[in-house]
């Protein structure tokens, strides 16, 4: 078993004053126009403070939440989702990291797609199983696992050629990654920002497994405000990511052959901009809200008779996610009641 990473380089992060030095993209304002829906908020001073998430062996948290998904391409999809999400502390690994699983139950679900042809199809089926990050994990007491350490910061492995193992971009996924916490105390406006590895799971023909489509996504948050509320403090964190992929780019050509290049291109991009309330005496996220767009450009040469023509397809897919922790004692929907 190869040993984890947290993050990328030298695992370290960089309290920043400003956005600065993303070698992705520069500033979300400047990635498309993109109206995620979420704002961040304006600043209220305050003194500097560790944010940390404090899980506990063998315990588990609970959440109610919401999800929207908005596909447009060839063909459209929408779904609308409600669910109680249940986060397991599964206990500690050898390198001091929780094993952390994360069990989706929806309670309702309604799933549209209209085709390219004018059929419709209608799935309210219920979903009951465990989130996949990608291959980064470990099977605990049975359930996939992944290593979480207490800055919210998901590890990953290399695979045999050094390569950083992807977290995958899939359904939610992107969701259950953030945010992630700075490394030392922060005063609110404060910036920190780290990278970690993600694709968009990408099958070519002509091509076996899965295609070569790995990125560095680059992380921002800062602290807004740290608010005393019943004798405990919340802090409010806004956060977002960036980042794409380019089978043309120079970072990534080389993964390709020069035959694969004549004929087609890849282009992946990912934004996702979220907010949430932590409690930072308990060491626990309290609620969150998250927006992301996810778009996938596809360029192909296709011959037609005698004339060749370039095709472009590209799908857009939007999405949101909200989740409020719920405290021991709360009667769910289907009569369980959240355990102490």
């Amino acid at each position: 078993m190869r040993p984890y990473s947290i993050s990328a380089a030298a695992a370290v992060v960089a309290i920043l004053a400003g956005c600065g030095g993303d070698r992705l993209g520069s500033s979300a304002g400047s990635h498309g126009g993109w109206n995620s829906g979420v704002s961040w908020g304006a600043v209220t001073p305050g003194p500097p403070v560790l944010l940390r998430i404090h899980r506990k062996g063998g315990k588990v948290e609970v959440y109610e939440g919401r999800f929207e998904l908005r596909e447009e391409g060839p063909a459209l999809s929408r779904e609308t989702a409600e669910f109680y999400l249940s986060v397991f502390c599964l206990g500690v690994n050898s390198q001091g990291l929780d094993q952390v699983s994360f069990r989706r139950s929806h309670t309702e679900r309604r799933r549209e797609e209209i085709y390219a042809n004018g059929k419709r199809s209608l799935d309210k089926s219920l979903r009951d199983d465990i989130v996949n990050l990608g291959g980064n994990f470990d099977v605990v007491a049975g359930l996939r696992s992944y290593a979480f350490d207490d800055q919210g910061r998901c590890a990953y492995r290399a695979d045999e050629r050094r390569f950083a193992i992807p977290h995958l971009i899939q359904y939610d996924s992107i969701h259950y990654l953030f945010p992630m916490l700075p490394k030392k105390d922060v005063t609110p406006g404060e910036k920190w920002s780290y990278e970690l590895p993600l694709a968009v799971p990408t099958a070519l023909v002509g091509m076996s497994g899965l295609a070569p489509t790995g990125f560095m996504g680059r992380f921002t948050g800062r602290l807004r405000e740290v608010v005393a509320r019943g004798g405990r403090r919340t802090a409010v964190v806004d956060y977002e990511v960036f980042g794409e992929f380019d089978s043309n780019g120079a970072e990534f050509r080389n993964r390709f052959s020069e035959d694969f290049r004549n004929r087609q291109r890849l282009y992946h991009r990912v934004e996702l901009k979220g907010t949430c309330d932590m409690d930072v005496d308990a060491g626990r996220i309290l609620s969150k809200t998250e927006a992301s767009r996810i778009t996938l450009t596809s360029e192909a040469v296709v011959v037609e008779g005698t004339r060749a023509r370039n095709a472009v397809t590209t799908i857009y897919a939007h999405t949101r996610m909200t989740l409020n922790w719920l405290p021991p004692g709360t009667r769910l929907k289907t009569g369980a009641i959240v355990p102490h």
